[in-house]
């Protein structure tokens, strides 16, 4: 909404400190919309109001400190977290480093420099939630390039260069990359940008079977089981000692 203030939860233990940092906020037209002193208490603040960021002592009331209650906003409640703390030493600030704060502001501070820190803080968690975004849509499309496998026994996928239509009856057997997966076929190769799983998950169990953590082959593509290897066309598979056996066990063995 235009002109909605910047909300703003405070978590820190002494509460003369508290009141300053709320008054100078305010004086600097962010809403701060509460303040606590414990961990638990920040919890239950920020689940309720779901502010736009949280200023965080390290030092707080109770068992849990700064650190841990910033991990839990973050991991579980996707909150950025800003350190402001009289913490001054190399070991504290590491240890803040592992809840992925959004910036760590030494007391006594100037206002500009806390006005500047939470800026950038809230450009950056917006940048981070626009790239998550952008991520979950290209990982939709892959699901949704998948899952048109089976479908008239066909599937359609997109390479660097062009979008191509691929009969599951010309698969030879395919090899893993990494997050992409390599389709060799009698017509060449084509890579897909998913991992061999997900698109092993999609073909049909009775045609297709792993056969190495690296490859799954078609079972009716296979000329020639070794002891190592698989020969299909021109090609040898390698064939693990565990997944051999299971091979034999499926195949139409006289």
């Amino acid at each position: 909404m235009a002109g909605k203030k910047t909300s703003i939860v405070i978590v820190e233990d002494e509460f003369s400190i508290a009141l300053d940092m709320e008054m100078r906020l305010q004086k600097m037209n962010y809403n701060v919309i509460g303040t606590t002193d414990n961990a638990d208490g920040a919890y239950v603040l920020v689940e309720e109001e779901s502010p736009d960021i949280v200023l965080m002592d390290i030092h707080l009331k109770g068992e849990k400190t700064g650190i841990e209650a910033a991990k839990h906003l973050f991991t579980e409640l996707n909150i950025p977290v800003i350190f402001i703390t009289a913490q001054k030493d190399t070991k504290t600030f590491n240890e803040a480093l592992d809840a992925e704060p959004y910036g760590y502001i030494l007391k006594p501070f100037q206002d500009i420099d806390l006005k500047n820190t939470i800026e950038l803080a809230l450009k950056k968690h917006h940048s981070d939630l626009e790239k998550k975004k952008v991520f979950e849509l290209e990982k939709s499309k892959i699901s949704g390039q998948i899952d048109n496998i089976i479908k008239n026994e066909s599937f359609f996928f997109k390479d660097k260069t062009a979008v191509h239509r691929l009969d599951l009856k010309n698969i030879l057997y395919l090899e893993a990359l990494d997050n992409y997966t390599h389709i060799y076929t009698s017509d060449g190769r084509y890579t897909v940008h998913a991992f061999l799983k997900d698109v092993t998950d999609k073909l049909p169990p009775n045609n297709f079977m792993r056969v190495h953590r690296s490859y799954v082959v078609a079972i009716n593509q296979i000329q020639t089981i070794k002891e190592n290897n698989i020969i299909i066309g021109k090609s040898n598979v390698p064939v693990s000692r565990s997944y051999r056996q299971a091979l034999l066990e499926k195949i139409n063995l006289l």
